[in-house]
């Protein structure tokens, strides 16, 4: 994200530190017997970690562009589509989809950009407001490499848009 996102390359170090566990001599696996650093002290002062958020809240839009739209404009999508489940009355537990909901991305955007970036009570994932967006180590993938990355995680079922230029409810 960052390579995609100059106004973040001040909070490099800091991101790397919390989501790059160090690698074992064969380079593909992370050293599991270390733990990762968390959003407090003593891993980070106080003024690294409002560093840190205040350089998210600058690059709040283009951080909800690269989530949402991705890096080639040529493919970008222009809507999402969320569908609710509810309890079955016949089924009993089994969830059925009861609604369709398509917004336009933008206004996705426009209503997320409202929210502020804080770190959660766990201290290892950033959350924009409850709005259901977070950024987080990825981990899993068995120890491998990749469980390094940041992950920008959305909950759609946790949007709520007040104000919208288009939104379509299909109810099934």
């Amino acid at each position: 994200m960052v390579e995609f996102i100059p106004g973040l390359l001040e909070v490099k170090p800091l991101l790397k530190k919390w989501c790059e566990l160090p690698l074992l001599n064969n380079g593909t696996h992370i050293d599991k017997t270390l733990t990762r650093p968390l959003l407090s002290q003593p891993d980070y002062s106080e003024e690294q970690l409002n560093q840190l958020l205040s350089v998210l809240e600058k690059n709040k839009r283009n951080i909800l562009e690269y989530a949402f739209y991705g890096t080639n404009p040529s493919i970008a999508p222009e809507f999402i589509i969320g569908v609710k489940y509810c309890k079955s009355q016949i089924l009993g537990e089994a969830d059925v989809r009861t609604t369709l909901i398509i917004y336009k991305l933008e206004d996705v955007i426009s209503s997320l950009e409202k929210e502020v970036f804080f770190i959660s009570d766990k201290k290892t994932v950033i959350k924009l407001g409850n709005s259901g967006l977070s950024l987080q180590r990825k981990g899993g993938d068995s120890g491998r490499k990749s469980s390094n990355q940041l992950q920008i995680k959305f909950i759609m079922s946790k949007l709520e848009i007040k104000e919208f230029s288009h939104k379509v409810i299909i109810s099934l």
